[in-house]
């Protein structure tokens, strides 16, 4: 490979417009110790920093991505195993990147893993479910209760082994990190990564502001695709604790309805009072996330708000510019950022009034709109239309009208409920700082909840026994179900 030559670049260049699809080296190792003199530190560092700000790949085999599902499949085995850099192997070289993965490494492997998941395989998972719960319904003529395990049954399978063959970054599985040279090349074409990804996902936690290369990476991706329409509608954030609360919403909702239509106790009291008791605590938990999320929506605009490139953290610097497995020396991170900032933006001034500006923006706007959309609340509702589809065919009545109650308070009520505790939570946020009054807060919040619930319900009922059908209130029973209130209480949520 032909050798780069950059003796005459000096560090604070801009590069023109014409620059070449890529920039072939022959790159140096990264070990200072093997450095003759300061000049040649020198040169190395503006032969790094020219390629990074150029945007352009060491080599048409280095812009390498890897399709999300293999990420979901064989993260868990590799992490278990302390080998997660062995997903390099399933990597691809490719062109172009449908998503860049950014997070900091300081957060729980496994609370991003839940985030991935939801992310790439819950809205198929929603859809095979919900279709898997339809076929069993009309399928079971004995009028047994199918729907519902089912609909779980095929949700989990698909969250699990949904192939999405879209192909993302992530660092780990795209850059070699047992070759130092390879490691190196895949490091400062980063740029270039960022470059040919048409969108860019933010793994978000309470550090990633502090991390020097995560805002880097952010503010990058903008500057590359600032002449592109709708760039800040490709920039997704996402908290990482968003996908552990969800999926614990759902299956949480799975097993409460399960037990609910299994369950051969006398329906009133003690199966009401069983389904309250298992529901309202994981209500509570998912109102308590409510609330740190929208508490976080503060922290993140104090954190842009606050940032300077001095505050900010690398892990070259932290571990001091020593490799801690060999001890070699190691260039400085940080010193080909600040370099490639002046190029881009003027100053580290104009990158940090860019972070403060524009990002600052674009991140309140997906944390305030974006994170419990719509969809995902109805995702994670899901196993109420599931049992409803069980109500209907144990029973027999008329398909279409339980069919459109079903989904009037599924895709309705249930997401216009959410939206009003959404609000409330975000009212609230500020009113007590301790965890324990948090939950108390969360614990009122799901009362209020729980009492348009109710309201809805008695509506139902009111009208039911109005047209002489049973009602759930009013004690009157179903034919032929003795004291099983199951039927007339359903039936109230439905009609």
């Amino acid at each position: 490979m032909a050798t780069y030559d950059c003796d005459d670049v000096p560090s604070d260049e801009v590069p023109g417009d014409d620059v070449p699809d890529e920039c072939p080296v022959d790159l140096p190792q990264a070990n200072l110790e093997e450095v003759a003199s300061e000049q040649d530190v020198e040169r190395l560092l503006n032969l790094y920093t020219l390629i990074l700000r150029q945007m352009q790949p060491t080599g048409t085999d280095i812009i390498r991505g890897i399709p999300a599902f293999r990420v979901v499949q064989k993260g868990p085995r590799r992490w278990m195993k302390g080998e997660l850099q062995k997903l390099y192997s399933f990597s691809e070289v490719t062109s172009e990147l449908d998503e860049f993965w950014s997070h900091s490494w300081r957060t729980k492997v496994w609370v991003k893993y839940a985030s991935i998941l939801l992310l790439a395989n819950g809205l198929p998972a929603f859809l095979v479910g919900t279709l898997a719960a339809l076929v069993a319904g009309g399928l079971s003529a004995a009028r047994y209760v199918w729907c519902t395990p089912a609909g779980t049954l095929a949700y989990y399978l698909t969250l699990l082994l949904w192939r999405r063959k879209k192909k993302v970054f992530l660092d780990i599985a795209c850059i070699n990190q047992e070759d130092g040279g390879l490691k190196a090349e895949g490091l400062i074409s980063m740029g270039a990564f960022l470059k040919r990804s048409k969108s860019f996902l933010v793994l978000w936690d309470s550090t990633y502001v502090s991390r020097l290369w995560c805002m880097f990476e952010m503010a990058a991706f903008l500057r590359s695709h600032e002449l592109d329409k709708g760039a800040e509608e490709s920039l997704v954030v996402c908290p990482v604790f968003v996908g552990p609360a969800l999926l614990i919403g759902h299956l949480g909702l799975c097993t409460l309805f399960m037990l609910y239509l299994f369950s051969p106790v006398p329906q009133i009291p003690w199966g009401v009072l069983f389904i309250c008791g298992l529901a309202f605590p994981c209500l509570t938990l998912f109102t308590f996330a409510m609330i740190a999320h929208c508490r976080s929506i503060d922290i993140i605009q104090k954190q842009v708000q606050n940032f300077s490139i001095d505050n900010s953290w690398s892990q070259c610097c932290a571990c001091g510019h020593v490799v801690p497995d060999s001890g070699e020396q190691m260039i400085c991170d940080r010193t080909i950022i600040l370099r490639c900032i002046a190029a881009w933006f003027g100053s580290t001034e104009g990158f940090e009034s860019t972070v403060r500006g524009k990002v600052q923006t674009v991140l309140v706007h997906q944390l305030t709109h974006r994170v419990f959309s719509y969809w995902r609340i109805v995702q994670v509702t899901s196993p109420a239309l599931w049992a409803f589809l069980d109500f209907w065919n144990t029973q027999g009545h008329g398909f279409l009208e339980y069919a459109l109650s079903a989904a009037n308070l599924c895709f309705l009520f249930l997401p216009c409920i959410y939206l009003l505790l959404l609000t409330m939570a975000y009212r609230v946020r500020n009113l007590c700082g301790w965890t324990c009054t948090q939950m108390l807060l969360a614990a009122g919040l799901v009362a209020v909840g729980v009492t348009s619930f109710v309201l809805f319900v008695m509506a139902g009922d009111c009208r039911n026994v109005a047209s002489g059908k049973e009602g759930f209130f009013s004690g009157q029973r179903q034919e032929g179900h003795g004291d099983d209130y199951r039927v007339p209480f359903l039936h109230s949520l439905l009609l």
